[in-house]
């Protein structure tokens, strides 16, 4: 993306070694986009790319706040495409696919389309017996979905006093 004609891209990373990628915390950047210094409004992103970086961050907290944090950085009817491996779904003690899509409506992040996408599409019942590596979330920014977060609250109250018996 970083030298594709038409595109404005701004890449960040924790620990960048590339000259085109600014080393930054997403953790603590503005909300709204970078900031006009002239008149100090921000300028939201049209589209957001997180790829396999949820899954580097230990702390389930910290991710939560990285889902936010994505929401805030996109305006209205943008796009955020979220990419991490499925094992990490899959695996997990503290999240399924289910849960996961909804602590994405929670912070208004729903996905475009009704199944996950995976490596090669979308899951159906012959593709789930072998499913590929990688999960790909499109998500459309919008208002937050207070039910999803309820139903997020909920599983992960559920799993937490599972894994305490």
């Amino acid at each position: 993306l970083l030298d594709t004609p038409g595109l404005d891209v701004r890449a960040i990373d924790l620990h960048s070694s590339h000259p085109k990628i600014e080393q930054a915390d997403f953790l603590v950047l503005p909300a709204g986009g970078p900031m006009d210094a002239r008149t100090g409004a921000s300028h939201a992103y049209d589209a957001v790319v997180c790829s396999m970086v949820l899954n580097c961050v230990p702390d389930p907290r910290n991710r939560f706040r990285m889902l936010v944090g994505l929401r805030a950085q996109v305006k209205g009817g943008g796009f955020v495409f979220i990419t991490l491996p499925r094992t990490c779904l899959l695996h997990s003690h503290q999240l399924t696919e289910e849960s996961f899509v909804n602590c994405l409506k929670a912070v208004g992040l729903p996905p475009a389309h009704d199944l996950p996408l995976h490596l090669h599409g979308p899951v159906s019942p012959k593709s789930a017996a072998n499913p590929s590596k990688l999960a790909f979330y499109e998500c459309i920014a919008s208002m937050p979905d207070a039910a999803a977060a309820a139903s997020y609250q909920r599983a992960r109250h559920e799993t937490r006093q599972t894994l305490r018996s």
